[in-house]
This record gives C-alpha cells, sequence and structure tokens, in this order.
C-alpha cells in the first residue's frame, strides 16, 4: 500500500541569499542579502501546524524561546529553550547569516531524540562572486529508535516502516544574475523527521 505525507518535523531551518546588482551601464552598484532562521516548525497537511523562532533579516533581529511542545501533551514534539537570529549587511559587498538552537528534543514520544540541535548558514557577495556555508550546523546526541547514530549532510535514517529522519539537510544555488554577477542561495535544516502512513 502506498504511503502518504502526513505529519513533518522541522528543527533549526535556515536560509540564506545574497546577491549583486548592477547599475545602468553595468557599472556595480549595490548587493543585497536576507536571512531568514526557523527555530521549530511543525507540519500537518491539512491543519495549521506550528512554528517558533521565526525571524528574518533586515532588520537584525533575535529570538529567544522557553521549551515548546506538540500539539500540547508533546506527543509530536518537545524541545529544550530555544533561540535564533538573522543578521545581514548590503553596500558594496553583502552578506547574511543565520542561526538557530534548540537545547533538547524528543520526537514522536522518544522515538528521536537529541542532546542540542543547531543550525547555521552564512553567505557574502563580493565584485561577481557570492559564497556560503553550513559550518556550525550540528545534532549533537542523535539517537533514532534506540540508537545512536551520527549526523552527517543529508543523511537519511528510517523510522521503521512509519517514516525517517534527514540530518543537516542542505542545498545551494549558485546561478549567475543579470550581468554575470553571482548570487548564493542556500539552506540548512540540520534535523527533519517525516511521518508517513497508509
Amino acid at each position: 500500500m502506498g504511503k502518504r505525507l502526513t505529519s513533518v518535523v522541522a528543527l533549526a531551518s535556515l536560509a540564506v541569499l545574497v546577491l549583486g546588482t548592477v547599475g545602468a551601464g553595468g557599472a556595480r552598484s549595490t548587493a543585497g542579502a536576507s536571512a531568514r532562521a526557523v527555530a521549530i516548525r511543525v507540519l500537518v497537511p491539512g491543519q495549521a501546524g506550528s512554528a517558533a523562532g521565526v525571524i528574518s533579516s533586515p532588520p537584525d533581529h533575535a529570538a529567544f524561546g522557553s521549551a515548546f511542545a506538540y500539539p500540547a501533551d508533546g506527543s509530536v514534539v518537545t524541545t529544550g529553550a530555544i533561540s535564533a537570529s538573522a543578521a545581514t549587511t548590503s553596500g558594496s559587498s553583502a552578506t547574511a547569516t543565520a542561526t538557530s538552537q534548540a537545547g533538547s528534543l524528543s520526537v514522536f514520544g522518544g522515538e528521536v531524540t537529541a542532546t542540542a540541535i543547531e543550525g547555521a548558514a552564512r553567505g557574502s557577495t563580493r565584485g561577481r562572486s557570492a559564497r556560503g556555508d553550513f559550518s556550525g550546523a550540528s545534532v549533537a546526541g542523535l539517537i533514532v529508535l534506540g540508537t545512536a547514530v551520527t549526523a552527517a549532510p543529508n543523511a537519511r535514517f528510517a523510522l521503521g516502516d512509519w517514516g525517517y529522519a534527514v540530518t543537516l539537510e542542505q542545498g545551494t544555488d549558485t546561478s549567475a544574475g543579470a550581468g554575470g554577477y553571482q548570487g548564493f542561495h542556500g539552506f540548512v535544516t540540520a534535523l527533519a523527521c517525516t511521518l508517513a502512513s497508509a
């Protein structure tokens, strides 16, 4: 029987965008940047879901929160204290940074646990080039169905026959824009758990 998505939990999801622009006659004018951080988000198709620590920049912003639970009884996800920050600069060069943290985690009644989760994404542009990285993104003390596992970029772990978890899911786009100026758009989700049911 086919599976269908019924719930997703994403922790420390980040995106940064930096992009150079050109003025009249192809002369370089300014570079812009934006950043977005999400400490935790629960997506349930057809329902409102829930999120905490959702911020964006510009302007620079930070958010701090206490423990998070969804639903109220914590049967889907609970965390310790959460925080998120996003900062950008623009001008002849541009930078964007986004970070988010969750102090501890329990998903689906302890089927997936971690002692600490951190997302981190950075991007910058100067001249015609742009670059970025996700150094600092981590999942510490990760245990999946009673077994300790090591988080790695885009690693996928089966949750029995009812779902899967992906660690440090990330992607980038560095395609060139107008006038050959390169942009950098990147995202990282420190931990995403997907529940599927027949």
